[in-house]
Formats: structure tokens, C-alpha cells, sequence
């Protein structure tokens, strides 16, 4: 029994030991990324108060047990480095509205909440709560209302991509397609190459159904993006959309590329070669089989 505590007790501050090193370089991470280190500590006393009374205990404490010492001594590390000066940005403050009214359910209530709040606020922050209306608004299909605070928006900050894809998607869901075409076009011009507003004009030209125009626009995006496995999907689908089931096999190819399913992009490229008549499209999806070997060969050797 004695050689059992011993040896417990041995697992027992090996383990907090590489806690204590796992905690220490956790905070230098945060902070050289520009966070502020103690938000750790205070991470730590919400973990801790999940875990108490009769709430149900995370299955993460069980094995990485918190204490007031494992607490203190991150705060004391924290408290080591110098403040971090958080400056506000904007485009985090907009994403963080975007993904909020994603996964709502109670678009309704977001709205009033912001319409509320809007008085109250200034600057990035009274931006940040107008966008997120327009979103609600969107959302519950009140594309008229939601345009309106997008003007508001625009008139702020004109030339502000995030605020061009929203005025652009409530054009679009509103039916006014060609109007949401020659917004994206004339900050493309802007804006040659960027890839979120060449996504948006797919899309759109895809709602219209003229999609051998979003295929033309994708596939000139994926030379430059040849790793984006999201382009890829929607290439997929776009040329499934548009007829050229070659060239879906294709793009599904490149998808599984870049997800390192080797097995099942080689299973669709000879799909195509199967479809394929033209032999200089038979000579590249070859060429890239030849790649899919390549890779094999590096990555599983």
C-alpha cells in the first residue's frame, strides 16, 4: 500500500509539474499573439465554477484538475508580462455580429436588442450594432429595412468590403440580382482578386442561374487559390450545375487534394479520364494523378 501512495503521489507532481509548463507556455503564446495573458486565469476561475455545487463536471477537469494554486500561480505569470493595449477592429467586431445572427434563432430579439442599445453607443460599436440589425433584418426577410441601415453603413465607409457583401446579399435576396452584380463588379475593379467578393459574384451569378459565368469566374479564382478546399466544393457544384460532369469529378478531385483523402481524389480523377474525350484536359487530370503519387509517396512512406 505504501509503494501505491508513493507512486501515486509521483504521478500525481508529474503531472502538475508538466501542467505547471504547459500553463507557462500557454501565457507566452497568448501573449505573443497579442491577447492578454490573464485571461487564462480567468478562464480558469469559469472552469472552476462550472465544477462546483451541483453542476455536472466537465469532462476536461477530470483529468486536468483546476485548484486556487493552479490559478494564482497563472495570474502571477500573467501579471509578469507587460498590459496589452487592445485596439478595437472593427472587422472582428462585424464578423463577431455575422456569426452571432448565423446561429441565432431569435433573429426578432437580436434586432430589438441592438435597436435598443444603438443610441447608446459610438463610434465602431454603434457600427458593429447597425450591421448586426441589417443582419437580423435579412434574416427575418425584411430586405427593405435591412438595405436602409446599410446605407446608413455605406455612407460611413464606402469602400468597406464586409459592407459591400451585405448591402450585395440583401440586394440579392430581395431579387434585385443585377443591382448586387454591379455593386461586386464596381469594387472589383477596386478590389481586382479579392476573393470575397469573387465568391459573392459566383454565388449571385449562380442565383440567376447563369452558371457557366460562375464556373468561368471560380475556375480563374482556384489558379491563384489552388489550396482552397472551400472553392473547390462550390466549383464542384456549380459545374454539376452547368453540365460539365468531367469537370465535376475534377474539382471533387481537387477537393479531396486538399483534405489528403489521396485515395478518393485518385477514385474521382479517373472518373473524369472515363468521361474525358479532349486530350489536353486527359494529359493534365494524368499530370495530377501523377501529383496525388507524389504526395502518397511523401506523406506515407
Amino acid at each position: 500500500m505504501t509503494s501505491q501512495a508513493i507512486s501515486h503521489d509521483n504521478r500525481l507532481r508529474f503531472s502538475r509539474s508538466h501542467e505547471q509548463e504547459a500553463d507557462r507556455i500557454g501565457i507566452r503564446n497568448l501573449y505573443n499573439a497579442g491577447f492578454d495573458p490573464a485571461d487564462m486565469s480567468g478562464m480558469f476561475e469559469q472552469m472552476l465554477r462550472l465544477s462546483s455545487g451541483s453542476q455536472k463536471m466537465p469532462e476536461f477537469l477530470s483529468t486536468h484538475p483546476l485548484d486556487e494554486n493552479r490559478i494564482a500561480d497563472s495570474k502571477n505569470r500573467a501579471n509578469s508580462y507587460p498590459d496589452v493595449v487592445h485596439i478595437p477592429n472593427p472587422e472582428y467586431q462585424l464578423m463577431r455580429e455575422r456569426v452571432i445572427m448565423h446561429y441565432s434563432g431569435n433573429p426578432e430579439a437580436e434586432f430589438e436588442a441592438r435597436r435598443t442599445r444603438l443610441p447608446q453607443l459610438h463610434g465602431t460599436d454603434a457600427s458593429a450594432a447597425r450591421y448586426g440589425m441589417a443582419l437580423a433584418l435579412l434574416k427575418m426577410g425584411r430586405h427593405v429595412e435591412a438595405s436602409e441601415n446599410m446605407s446608413v453603413l455605406r455612407e460611413q465607409e464606402p469602400t468597406r468590403i464586409t459592407y459591400v457583401l451585405l448591402e450585395a446579399e440583401v440586394a440579392a435576396a430581395a431579387g434585385n440580382h443585377e443591382q448586387a452584380l454591379d455593386l461586386l463588379s464596381e469594387h472589383l475593379r477596386i478590389n481586382p482578386g479579392n476573393h470575397p467578393l469573387i465568391m459573392a459574384q459566383a454565388a449571385t451569378l449562380a442565383k440567376t442561374e447563369r452558371y457557366s459565368e460562375a464556373v468561368a469566374v471560380l475556375e480563374k479564382q482556384s489558379t491563384v487559390r489552388s489550396n482552397d478546399l472551400h472553392l473547390w466544393y462550390e466549383l464542384a457544384e456549380l459545374q454539376g450545375l452547368a453540365g460539365n460532369i468531367s469537370k465535376v469529378h475534377q474539382a471533387r478531385a481537387e477537393y479531396f487534394i486538399c483534405i489528403g483523402d489521396f485515395a478518393r481524389a485518385r477514385e474521382q480523377f479517373n472518373f473524369a479520364l472515363n468521361l474525358e474525350e479532349d486530350r489536353l484536359a486527359t494529359a493534365r487530370i494524368r499530370q495530377r494523378q501523377d501529383y496525388i503519387r507524389e504526395l502518397e509517396a511523401k506523406f506515407y512512406r
